[in-house]
């Protein structure tokens, strides 16, 4: 008999952790005589330049508890610095409201931040999911790092990334190995038919197709326009091809992209052009899937693409340190190598060798490990020796 429900805040701050999260939240909402569950968003989900990404949560049935917004009209570290303490403050009204006796947070990046900085302050413990990862050329990086060492639960998606954390000194007996959520997100997806994806995004697929998503390096900023331009001069040479464009995360330069892209659009005459604010979970993996390759430095191009079994190429060190499968093929963002890696593989170059197999469902798992975790009544924590 179930005496107590654990309330849980669920975190969210852009469209690509929220398609991760859904299948976690779908599995909290089937077992909901266990868990209260209350979604707070915040980050470039209430920001029309980046497609208002909360109505596709509401879309997907869940009702979200409270909302945090923050300004997009800049795209500057000043902004940026504004906006986490803006958070700050706003999340720690909510909490005195209404305590959560567990936190989730998934990833990196910097509105998830400043919750989990307040979270700690109020002596809640955090469940992090995607810790111990590495990405080299990204404020995420530290991010990550930072949010591993306030949280009381782990939950990386590797034996590696485990390892990581540990090595940071977190007890190993609150890190739990369950997978990560891209293998719920490709394994569970809604294909949508190619006449229907054809028919919804206005555009004939018969063509080569490529899928790119490029954002910005925070850690290294002063190599973005030479980087991106080299990445477009290639793609504009190419004839009877499918260019589908996804927006940047809302990072520092992230507005110097969507302008360069919507120019690059307007000025081509070789290959069709299209660019989306957000495509959705299920449109953009079934675009994924019938695309020839991927390309960019998203971290969709190395989770998502190789369980698809897609060649993905990954320009520049945004993603440099995260586990790689072969069909990930790294290129330095120079023009004649992103040209000659593109001409390759869209010739066939490269053959996919992927040996993976899936978890059974580690969206499942993680919530089979919630209803077991026990509420500490501190989060104090002693430096685990190895």
């Amino acid at each position: 008999m179930i005496n107590y429900k654990k309330n849980l805040f669920v975190i969210s701050g852009n469209r690509s952790d929220y398609d991760l999260l859904y299948w976690l939240l779908k599995e909290i909402k089937k077992n909901k005589k266990f868990f209260d569950l209350k979604l707070i968003t915040t980050g470039n989900h209430y920001s029309k330049k980046y497609g208002s990404t909360y109505k596709n949560i509401k879309k997907d049935g869940f009702k979200i508890y409270k909302s945090i917004k923050i300004d997009f009209l800049k795209d500057n570290l000043d902004s940026l610095i504004k906006n986490i303490s803006f958070i700050s403050i706003k999340f720690n009204e909510i909490i005195k409201r209404k305590k959560p006796d567990l936190i989730i947070l998934l990833g990196d990046r910097y509105e998830i931040l400043p919750i989990a900085i307040v979270s700690m302050f109020n002596g809640i413990p955090i469940c992090h999911l995607n810790g111990g990862e590495h990405t080299l050329n990204a404020f995420d990086d530290y991010i990550r790092n930072c949010i591993s060492k306030l949280s009381y639960f782990h939950f990386p998606s590797h034996k590696k990334y485990k390892k990581n954390i540990i090595q940071m000194g977190e007890n190993p007996n609150r890190v739990f190995m369950l997978g990560g959520l891209s293998e719920d997100q490709v394994k569970n997806f809604e294909l949508i038919s190619k006449k229907k994806i054809q028919q919804e995004l206005k555009c004939d697929l018969s063509k080569k197709n490529i899928l790119v998503t490029y954002h910005p390096e925070t850690s290294d900023a002063k190599n973005n326009k030479k980087n991106l331009e080299n990445l477009l001069k290639v793609l504009i040479k190419l004839k009877n091809t499918n260019l589908f464009f996804t927006y940047p995360n809302s990072d520092p330069e992230s507005l110097y992209i969507i302008d360069k892209l919507n120019k690059f659009k307007n000025n081509n005459k070789n290959c069709s052009i299209f660019i989306f604010k957000t495509l959705g979970r299920s449109r953009y993996l079934s675009l994924m899937k019938y695309s020839d390759l991927v390309i960019g430095n998203s971290s969709s191009g190395v989770l998502e693409a190789p369980l698809m079994n897609k060649i993905s190429i990954n320009i520049g060190k945004r993603q440099e340190g995260r586990i790689k499968l072969p069909s990930v093929i790294d290129c330095e963002p120079s023009y004649f190598k992103i040209n000659r890696l593109v001409r390759s593989t869209m010739n066939g170059k490269y053959k996919i060798d992927n040996k993976y197999s899936f978890s059974k469902s580690p969206a499942k798992a993680i919530v089979e490990k919630l209803k077991k975790i026990k509420i500490p009544k501190n989060i104090q924590k002693s430096f685990f020796q190895l």
